[in-house]
Protein backbone atom coordinates (compact mmCIF):
# COMPACT_ATOMS: atom_id res chain seq x y z
CA UNK A 1 0.00 0.00 0.00
CA UNK A 2 1.25 3.42 -1.02
CA UNK A 3 0.57 6.14 1.63
CA UNK A 4 1.37 9.41 0.77
CA UNK A 5 0.48 12.90 2.80
CA UNK A 6 -2.12 13.93 -0.35
CA UNK A 7 -6.04 14.01 0.58
CA UNK A 8 -6.69 13.56 -3.05
CA UNK A 9 -4.95 10.52 -3.27
CA UNK A 10 -6.98 8.17 -5.35
CA UNK A 11 -8.16 5.09 -2.91
CA UNK A 12 -7.76 2.30 -6.13
CA UNK A 13 -3.73 2.98 -6.00
CA UNK A 14 -3.81 0.48 -2.83
CA UNK A 15 -5.85 -2.19 -3.92
CA UNK A 16 -6.56 -4.88 -1.65
CA UNK A 17 -4.06 -7.88 -0.68
CA UNK A 18 -4.84 -11.51 -0.72
CA UNK A 19 -3.60 -14.16 1.54
CA UNK A 20 -3.94 -17.66 1.22
CA UNK A 21 -5.18 -19.15 4.62
CA UNK A 22 -2.90 -20.73 7.05
CA UNK A 23 0.34 -19.05 5.35
CA UNK A 24 2.67 -16.37 5.60
CA UNK A 25 2.77 -13.02 4.00
CA UNK A 26 4.35 -9.51 3.94
CA UNK A 27 1.80 -6.80 4.25
CA UNK A 28 3.78 -3.72 3.52
CA UNK A 29 3.57 -0.05 3.28
CA UNK A 30 5.80 2.34 1.21
CA UNK A 31 5.53 5.72 2.62
CA UNK A 32 6.25 8.72 0.33
CA UNK A 33 7.05 12.38 0.77
CA UNK A 34 5.23 15.11 -1.10
CA UNK A 35 7.41 14.63 -3.91
CA UNK A 36 6.39 11.09 -4.68
CA UNK A 37 9.93 9.57 -3.30
CA UNK A 38 9.77 6.97 -0.49
CA UNK A 39 10.93 8.81 2.93
CA UNK A 40 11.42 7.24 6.30
CA UNK A 41 10.14 8.22 9.66
CA UNK A 42 12.54 10.62 11.80
CA UNK A 43 13.06 7.91 14.26
CA UNK A 44 14.76 11.15 17.07
CA UNK A 45 12.87 12.36 20.04
CA UNK A 46 12.46 16.32 20.90
CA UNK A 47 13.10 17.16 24.48
CA UNK A 48 9.68 16.76 25.77
CA UNK A 49 10.79 12.81 24.62
CA UNK A 50 7.83 12.51 22.46
CA UNK A 51 9.07 11.44 18.62
CA UNK A 52 9.59 13.25 16.15
CA UNK A 53 8.27 10.95 13.46
CA UNK A 54 5.81 8.24 14.42
CA UNK A 55 4.70 4.60 13.01
CA UNK A 56 2.20 2.02 14.66
CA UNK A 57 -0.12 -0.43 13.39
CA UNK A 58 -3.34 -2.28 14.46
CA UNK A 59 -4.76 -5.26 12.55
CA UNK A 60 -8.38 -6.25 13.62
CA UNK A 61 -9.62 -9.03 12.79
CA UNK A 62 -12.89 -10.46 10.97
CA UNK A 63 -14.66 -10.46 14.08
CA UNK A 64 -13.87 -6.85 14.44
CA UNK A 65 -12.05 -7.38 17.62
CA UNK A 66 -8.37 -6.28 17.98
CA UNK A 67 -5.86 -8.87 16.68
CA UNK A 68 -2.39 -7.92 17.23
CA UNK A 69 -0.97 -4.14 17.77
CA UNK A 70 2.48 -2.41 17.22
CA UNK A 71 4.39 0.81 18.27
CA UNK A 72 7.06 0.56 15.92
CA UNK A 73 8.26 4.31 16.89
CA UNK A 74 8.12 6.23 19.71
CA UNK A 75 7.42 3.74 22.51
CA UNK A 76 8.27 0.28 21.06
CA UNK A 77 5.56 -1.82 21.82
CA UNK A 78 6.27 -4.83 21.76
CA UNK A 79 9.92 -5.11 22.99
CA UNK A 80 11.27 -6.70 20.27
CA UNK A 81 9.71 -5.24 17.05
CA UNK A 82 7.94 -7.18 14.27
CA UNK A 83 7.53 -4.59 11.50
CA UNK A 84 10.41 -4.79 9.68
CA UNK A 85 12.35 -1.62 7.80
CA UNK A 86 14.25 -3.74 4.81
CA UNK A 87 14.79 -0.16 2.34
CA UNK A 88 14.24 4.14 2.60
CA UNK A 89 10.47 4.10 3.05
CA UNK A 90 9.32 0.74 3.15
CA UNK A 91 7.60 -1.05 6.54
CA UNK A 92 5.88 -4.72 6.70
CA UNK A 93 4.62 -6.65 8.91
CA UNK A 94 5.26 -10.55 8.25
CA UNK A 95 1.62 -11.55 8.73
CA UNK A 96 1.31 -15.19 9.95
CA UNK A 97 4.81 -16.15 10.38
CA UNK A 98 6.22 -18.62 12.70
CA UNK A 99 4.67 -18.16 16.24
CA UNK A 100 2.01 -16.01 14.97
CA UNK A 101 0.92 -18.46 12.66
CA UNK A 102 -3.19 -18.46 13.69
CA UNK A 103 -2.76 -14.69 12.22
CA UNK A 104 -3.98 -16.50 9.04
CA UNK A 105 -6.41 -19.39 10.35
CA UNK A 106 -9.57 -17.70 9.51
CA UNK A 107 -10.98 -16.21 6.00
CA UNK A 108 -12.20 -12.73 6.00
CA UNK A 109 -11.37 -9.53 5.78
CA UNK A 110 -8.98 -8.11 8.33
CA UNK A 111 -7.72 -4.72 8.38
CA UNK A 112 -4.60 -3.11 8.76
CA UNK A 113 -4.71 0.77 10.29
CA UNK A 114 -1.58 2.64 9.89
CA UNK A 115 -0.23 5.43 11.47
CA UNK A 116 2.83 7.15 10.01
CA UNK A 117 4.17 10.77 10.47
CA UNK A 118 7.55 11.59 8.62
CA UNK A 119 8.88 14.28 11.60
CA UNK A 120 7.36 16.64 13.99
CA UNK A 121 6.95 19.33 11.52
CA UNK A 122 4.31 16.82 8.94
CA UNK A 123 0.69 15.97 9.37
CA UNK A 124 -0.20 12.76 10.60
CA UNK A 125 -0.98 10.30 7.84
CA UNK A 126 -3.81 7.29 8.55
CA UNK A 127 -4.25 4.55 5.93
CA UNK A 128 -6.91 1.11 6.56
CA UNK A 129 -5.31 -1.63 4.08
CA UNK A 130 -8.10 -4.63 3.59
CA UNK A 131 -6.63 -7.83 3.21
CA UNK A 132 -8.47 -10.57 2.63
CA UNK A 133 -7.42 -14.10 3.72
CA UNK A 134 -8.83 -16.81 1.17
CA UNK A 135 -8.84 -20.67 1.45
CA UNK A 136 -7.20 -22.29 -1.21
CA UNK A 137 -10.71 -23.88 -2.68
CA UNK A 138 -11.86 -19.77 -3.00
CA UNK A 139 -8.73 -19.33 -4.83
CA UNK A 140 -9.09 -22.70 -7.39
CA UNK A 141 -11.91 -20.06 -8.97
CA UNK A 142 -10.29 -17.28 -10.23
CA UNK A 143 -8.82 -18.91 -13.35
CA UNK A 144 -12.92 -19.90 -14.25
CA UNK A 145 -13.73 -16.46 -13.62
CA UNK A 146 -10.70 -14.94 -15.53
CA UNK A 147 -11.96 -16.57 -18.45
CA UNK A 148 -15.39 -15.84 -18.12
CA UNK A 149 -14.22 -12.24 -17.86
CA UNK A 150 -11.19 -11.61 -19.53
CA UNK A 151 -11.75 -11.98 -23.27
CA UNK A 152 -8.84 -10.65 -25.03
CA UNK A 153 -4.78 -11.04 -23.80
CA UNK A 154 -4.42 -7.60 -20.77
CA UNK A 155 -1.96 -7.16 -19.00
CA UNK A 156 -2.09 -5.80 -15.40
CA UNK A 157 0.45 -3.54 -13.99
CA UNK A 158 -0.64 -1.67 -10.75
CA UNK A 159 2.62 0.26 -10.19
CA UNK A 160 2.51 1.90 -13.51
CA UNK A 161 -1.94 2.33 -13.03
CA UNK A 162 -2.11 -0.31 -16.02
CA UNK A 163 -5.58 -1.53 -15.08
CA UNK A 164 -6.70 -3.08 -18.48
CA UNK A 165 -7.37 -6.45 -16.97
CA UNK A 166 -7.94 -8.07 -13.64
CA UNK A 167 -5.84 -8.50 -10.54
CA UNK A 168 -7.09 -11.80 -7.93
CA UNK A 169 -7.91 -9.18 -5.58
CA UNK A 170 -10.56 -7.65 -7.85
CA UNK A 171 -11.66 -11.39 -8.64
CA UNK A 172 -12.39 -12.18 -4.98
CA UNK A 173 -13.92 -9.12 -4.69
CA UNK A 174 -16.54 -10.05 -7.52
CA UNK A 175 -17.01 -13.55 -5.78
CA UNK A 176 -18.22 -11.93 -2.53
CA UNK A 177 -20.70 -9.67 -4.39
CA UNK A 178 -21.68 -12.61 -6.40
CA UNK A 179 -22.11 -14.75 -3.31
CA UNK A 180 -24.33 -11.60 -1.51
CA UNK A 181 -26.29 -11.10 -5.39
CA UNK A 182 -27.38 -15.02 -4.54
CA UNK A 183 -27.95 -14.80 -0.78
CA UNK A 184 -30.19 -11.78 -1.64
CA UNK A 185 -32.66 -14.27 -3.79
CA UNK A 186 -35.33 -15.90 -2.04
CA UNK A 187 -35.73 -18.20 -0.37
CA UNK A 188 -33.90 -18.18 2.88
CA UNK A 189 -31.08 -20.35 2.90
CA UNK A 190 -28.09 -17.59 3.16
CA UNK A 191 -23.94 -18.40 3.00
CA UNK A 192 -22.69 -16.30 5.69
CA UNK A 193 -19.27 -16.40 3.56
CA UNK A 194 -17.52 -18.23 0.16
CA UNK A 195 -16.17 -20.48 2.50
CA UNK A 196 -19.74 -22.07 3.65
CA UNK A 197 -21.01 -22.04 0.16
CA UNK A 198 -21.30 -25.53 -1.81
CA UNK A 199 -18.37 -25.02 -4.15
CA UNK A 200 -18.41 -28.56 -5.24
CA UNK A 201 -22.07 -28.94 -6.32
CA UNK A 202 -22.99 -24.88 -7.13
CA UNK A 203 -19.52 -23.36 -8.82
CA UNK A 204 -20.63 -22.81 -11.98
CA UNK A 205 -23.57 -20.14 -10.48
CA UNK A 206 -21.20 -18.27 -7.84
CA UNK A 207 -18.96 -17.67 -11.61
CA UNK A 208 -21.84 -16.46 -13.11
CA UNK A 209 -23.37 -13.92 -10.30
CA UNK A 210 -19.43 -13.25 -10.14
CA UNK A 211 -19.50 -12.46 -13.66
CA UNK A 212 -22.47 -10.48 -13.64
CA UNK A 213 -20.86 -8.07 -11.20
CA UNK A 214 -17.61 -7.81 -13.01
CA UNK A 215 -19.96 -6.98 -16.01
CA UNK A 216 -21.46 -4.23 -14.15
CA UNK A 217 -18.36 -2.35 -13.36
CA UNK A 218 -17.86 -2.82 -16.56
CA UNK A 219 -21.63 -1.02 -17.49
CA UNK A 220 -19.82 1.74 -15.43
CA UNK A 221 -17.11 2.07 -16.92
CA UNK A 222 -18.25 2.66 -20.03
CA UNK A 223 -20.80 4.91 -18.90
CA UNK A 224 -17.61 7.19 -18.34
CA UNK A 225 -15.85 6.19 -22.05
CA UNK A 226 -17.94 5.97 -24.43
CA UNK A 227 -18.20 8.61 -27.44
CA UNK A 228 -21.76 7.64 -29.10
CA UNK A 229 -20.29 10.07 -31.83
CA UNK A 230 -17.14 12.29 -33.12
CA UNK A 231 -16.30 13.60 -35.88
CA UNK A 232 -12.45 15.52 -36.65
CA UNK A 233 -11.91 16.73 -40.27
CA UNK A 234 -14.07 14.58 -42.16
CA UNK A 235 -13.37 11.33 -39.61
CA UNK A 236 -16.01 9.65 -37.96
CA UNK A 237 -16.24 6.98 -35.57
CA UNK A 238 -18.30 5.59 -32.82
CA UNK A 239 -17.44 4.00 -29.63
CA UNK A 240 -20.49 2.49 -27.91
CA UNK A 241 -20.11 -0.41 -25.41
CA UNK A 242 -22.78 0.68 -23.17
CA UNK A 243 -25.71 -0.91 -24.89
CA UNK A 244 -24.39 -4.57 -25.80
CA UNK A 245 -22.85 -4.96 -22.11
CA UNK A 246 -26.71 -3.90 -20.92
CA UNK A 247 -28.33 -6.49 -22.85
CA UNK A 248 -25.85 -8.88 -22.10
CA UNK A 249 -26.12 -8.17 -18.24
CA UNK A 250 -29.85 -8.58 -18.77
CA UNK A 251 -29.99 -12.04 -20.26
CA UNK A 252 -27.30 -12.99 -17.97
CA UNK A 253 -29.72 -11.52 -14.59
CA UNK A 254 -32.92 -13.31 -16.23
CA UNK A 255 -30.82 -17.19 -16.27
CA UNK A 256 -29.39 -16.50 -12.52
CA UNK A 257 -32.99 -15.20 -11.10
CA UNK A 258 -34.21 -18.70 -11.99
CA UNK A 259 -31.31 -20.67 -11.35
CA UNK A 260 -30.61 -19.34 -8.43
CA UNK A 261 -33.68 -19.88 -7.04
CA UNK A 262 -33.84 -23.50 -7.99
CA UNK A 263 -30.53 -23.79 -6.30
CA UNK A 264 -31.71 -22.70 -3.07
CA UNK A 265 -34.52 -24.76 -3.17
CA UNK A 266 -32.34 -27.70 -2.81
CA UNK A 267 -31.27 -26.41 0.47
CA UNK A 268 -35.02 -25.71 1.96
CA UNK A 269 -36.33 -28.97 4.02
CA UNK A 270 -39.53 -29.96 2.14
CA UNK A 271 -42.57 -29.82 5.05
CA UNK A 272 -45.44 -32.51 4.69
CA UNK A 273 -48.87 -32.19 6.08
CA UNK A 274 -51.94 -34.07 5.12
CA UNK A 275 -55.26 -32.16 5.85
CA UNK A 276 -58.90 -34.65 5.74
CA UNK A 277 -62.28 -32.77 6.19
CA UNK A 278 -64.17 -34.57 8.33
CA UNK A 279 -66.75 -34.64 11.25
CA UNK A 280 -65.83 -34.25 14.81
CA UNK A 281 -65.28 -38.20 15.89
CA UNK A 282 -68.01 -37.88 18.54
CA UNK A 283 -70.29 -36.58 16.20
CA UNK A 284 -69.90 -38.80 13.54
CA UNK A 285 -69.90 -41.39 16.33
CA UNK A 286 -73.79 -40.20 16.86
CA UNK A 287 -74.77 -40.01 13.48
CA UNK A 288 -73.04 -43.57 12.85
CA UNK A 289 -75.53 -45.04 15.40
CA UNK A 290 -78.68 -42.66 14.63
CA UNK A 291 -81.67 -44.26 13.64
CA UNK A 292 -82.53 -43.16 10.22
CA UNK A 293 -84.29 -39.90 9.87
CA UNK A 294 -82.99 -38.39 13.34
CA UNK A 295 -82.18 -34.40 12.74
CA UNK A 296 -78.96 -32.97 14.38
CA UNK A 297 -79.32 -29.00 14.39
CA UNK A 298 -80.67 -29.11 10.93
CA UNK A 299 -78.84 -32.42 9.68
CA UNK A 300 -80.96 -35.29 9.23
CA UNK A 301 -80.04 -39.51 8.30
CA UNK A 302 -81.37 -41.07 5.87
Amino acid sequence: MIIRPDPGQPSVDNMIEVVRSNSKRRVDVTFLDDNGDPVDILEETLATGDGKGELDLTVISPNEEDLYEETYWPTLNPAARRIQHPSTGKYYLPFGETGYEDETETTGTYLFNWHLRKDETTEDQYRTQAVEVVSPKILGLLPRLRLMLDKSEKIVCPEEHGWLGYTDSMLIMYLQLGLQYINNAEPYPIFQNLDSYPIQYHSELLIRAAAMKGLESQLTFAIDTDVPSYQDQGHSFVITHFGPIQSYLNYMRQGLDKDVQAMKLKYVNSGTLEVELSFNATYYAALSSAPTGATFFGWYTR
